[in-house]
C-alpha cells in the first residue's frame, strides 16, 4: 500500500496465457477478498470470498503487468485477495491467493493545547499539553524529544474520548529548556504503522531589559495622596511595580501597558501616613527581569481640627461618651477637594 491513497490497496499481478504456457491473453479477470486467511482448500476459501467493488482491468498480452487499486477498505484490517482469470471457452482458472494486506492508514492527528511560549528564560521548566486523535482507532504511543533523536513517552491521561470514528487521548510533559540559544521541542504520535510529527520552536533569552526611568514624581514629602509617574522602558518590555507601605510588603502591580510601549504610565492613591516605597521594574516577555528603580515617599497628611469646642456637650458626665456625644469637625479644602468650599460639618454618634 505504500504510496496508495489512505484505505487503498494496490494488487498486481502478471497476465497469463490462455492456455497453458501458450495461445494470447485470457479473456477476464474475477477477483474477490476475504478478512480470513485461506484454509486447506482453496477452492472453499474462493466459494466464500466476495467480489471487490472495483472493476478488474481488461487482459493484456501474456506477460504484461496487470494493477488494480482496491478502495475504501478499514485501517488496520488485514485483506486476502484471490485471482482467477477464464477463457474464451469460459473455462476458468485455479485461484491465486496472496495476503494479508493492509490498506494505506491515515497517521495520527497531534497538536497542542494551549499556547507554549515562543521566548524564555535561561533553563526555564517548559510545560506542554496535547491530545493526538487516530481515525483507526488505535495510538500505540506519544512520544516527546528536545532534538530528534532521543524520544521519551509523554504521559497519556487515563481516560480517552472515542466514537465510531477515532480515538482521542490527551497527553502532558515537562523539558527544561537548557542554555543553547534554543530549543526545539518535537512530539509524535504512534500508531501501528504511521506518526505524524509536530514540534515547537522556542528562544532561549537570557538579556533582561533596561532598568525603566522616571521622568516625573511627586516631592519626597508630600500630604497629597496622589502618586503619579511616567518614564520610559525598553520596547519589549512591561513596567511593574510594587508599593511597600510602612512594614507592609506591598502589592506586584502592572502599569497596564502594551508590549511595544515605550513610555509607561502609573498612578497609585494612597491614605497612609508614614514611609510610602515604589519600586519599579521591567520583564520582557521571557520572564527576564531588570535592575529595580526604588523611589521613597514620606506622607504627612493634615490632620483634622476640632472646632468650636463649646459645642460639645458631655450631658452631665466629665467623661465624652461616644455613643451619644456630638461634636463639630473641619478639614483643610487641600485634604478634599479643591473645588469644594470649606466644610464644617456636624458629626454624631461617634
Amino acid at each position: 500500500s505504500s504510496g496508495m491513497a489512505f484505505g487503498n490497496i494496490e494488487l498486481s499481478w502478471t497476465a497469463p496465457h490462455e492456455d497453458g504456457t501458450f495461445g494470447g491473453s485470457v479473456r477476464s479477470y474475477f477477483v474477490r477478498y476475504a478478512t480470513s486467511a485461506p484454509g486447506g482448500d482453496p477452492e472453499a476459501w474462493w466459494d466464500a470470498a466476495q467480489n471487490v467493488g472495483q472493476q478488474p482491468p481488461a487482459p493484456q498480452a501474456p506477460g504484461q503487468t496487470e494493477t488494480l487499486i482496491v478502495e475504501d477498505l478499514i485501517e488496520y484490517q488485514d485483506y486476502w485477495y484471490g485471482i482467477k482469470s477464464d477463457d474464451a471457452s469460459g473455462n476458468l482458472s485455479a485461484v491465486a491467493i496472496a495476503g494479508p494486506f493492509i490498506a494505506r492508514t491515515k497517521p495520527p492527528a497531534i497538536s497542542f493545547i494551549g499556547d507554549a511560549p515562543d521566548t524564555v528564560k535561561l533553563d526555564s521548566l517548559l510545560l506542554f499539553n496535547g491530545v493526538a486523535a487516530d481515525s483507526g482507532g488505535v495510538l500505540s504511543a506519544i512520544k516527546y524529544s528536545a532534538n530528534g533523536n532521543n524520544w521519551f513517552d509523554a504521559t497519556i491521561d487515563s481516560t480517552a474520548d472515542s466514537s465510531y470514528a477515532f480515538i482521542r487521548k490527551y497527553f502532558h510533559f515537562s523539558q527544561n529548556s537548557g542554555s543553547n540559544p534554543s530549543i526545539t521541542i518535537y512530539v509524535r504520535a504512534f500508531d501501528l504503522e504511521d506518526s505524524s510529527t509536530i514540534q515547537q520552536n522556542i528562544v532561549i533569552d537570557n538579556v533582561p531589559p533596561n532598568m525603566p526611568t522616571v521622568t516625573s514624581s511627586p516631592p519626597d514629602t508630600t500630604s497629597d495622596n496622589s502618586f503619579d509617574f511616567e518614564g520610559t522602558k525598553d520596547a519589549d518590555a512591561n513596567v511593574w511595580a510594587i508599593v511597600k507601605i510602612g512594614s507592609s510588603p506591598g502589592t506586584l502591580l502592572p502599569t497596564q501597558l502594551g508590549a511595544e510601549d515605550t513610555l509607561w504610565v502609573f498612578s497609585e492613591n494612597i491614605y497612609y501616613q508614614g514611609n510610602v516605597r515604589f519600586s519599579f521594574f521591567a520583564l520582557d516577555n521571557a520572564g527576564n527581569s531588570s535592575d529595580t528603580l526604588d523611589l521613597d515617599f514620606l506622607l504627612l497628611p493634615e490632620s483634622p481640627n476640632i472646632i468650636d469646642p463649646d459645642s460639645v456637650t458631655y450631658h452631665n458626665s466629665n467623661i465624652y461618651n461616644p455613643q451619644s456625644d456630638s461634636f463639630a469637625v473641619t478639614f483643610k479644602i487641600d485634604q478634599l477637594n479643591d473645588s469644594l468650599p470649606a466644610i464644617r460639618t456636624p458629626i454624631s454618634s461617634w
